[in-house]
């Protein structure tokens, strides 16, 4: 998401906020006040999407439902909506749009097994891929630290390799991208319909 918002509209992050607040702190340094406001849909919207997002976790868990289910399916019905729209938005619009689906994703999609993590950012990933082979290598029998090195590292790997997709598919299928990626997100919801929802009540 973050590539193809990037690299189509206008040069902001929709998921990375810590990139945006950077790029904001920039653009005021150097007194682009015009630049500096490109970035502000975004994190406002995305502090938006946090918070109903939560809160619709909330709701959905005392009803009864798998809450991250719930709200992948509803990310991946925004990205359709999105995809089907996006060319007649400005890109304010767009990384706004982009940022608030973006929250519904990390409040869902944050925990395999014993491993937490985030999809909007990888330096927390690597923080803990790194510190679970100590961990493994303090405690060798201890297979949830053994579970968690290999979880890690696949989603660091996997961080890259999903903004190369993005980059692509900006350069090549431009607003297509979105298309892809609401499947992507569909694929996630399919794979994992089964499996109860791994995070705490709130």
């Amino acid at each position: 998401m973050d590539a193809w918002v990037y690299l189509a509209h206008g040069h902001v992050f929709a998921n990375a906020q810590t990139g945006n607040i950077v790029l904001l702190a920039i653009d005021l340094a150097a007194g682009d006040w015009g630049g500096a406001a490109r970035v502000v849909p975004s994190i406002l919207a995305f502090i938006a999407g946090l918070l109903l997002s939560q809160l619709a976790g909330a709701w959905l868990r005392m009803a009864g439902l798998n809450a991250r289910n719930a709200r992948l399916v509803a990310e991946s019905a925004m990205l359709l909506v999105l995809a089907l729209s996006v060319g007649a938005l400005p890109d304010h619009v767009v990384a706004a749009s982009v940022g608030f689906i973006a929250a519904a994703q990390i409040t869902s999609l944050s925990r395999i097994g014993e491993a937490t993590f985030n999809t909007g950012m990888t330096t927390g990933n690597l923080r803990g891929a790194v510190s679970a082979p100590v961990a493994t290598w303090m405690n060798p029998a201890s297979v949830p630290d053994r579970d968690r090195f290999v979880t890690l590292w696949l989603l660091c790997l996997a961080f890259p390799a999903g903004a190369l997709l993005g980059g692509v598919g900006a350069r090549l299928l431009g607003d297509k991208t979105a298309f892809i990626i609401a499947g992507l997100v569909a694929c996630s919801v399919i794979v994992m319909w089964r499996t109860p929802d791994p995070l705490p009540p709130t």
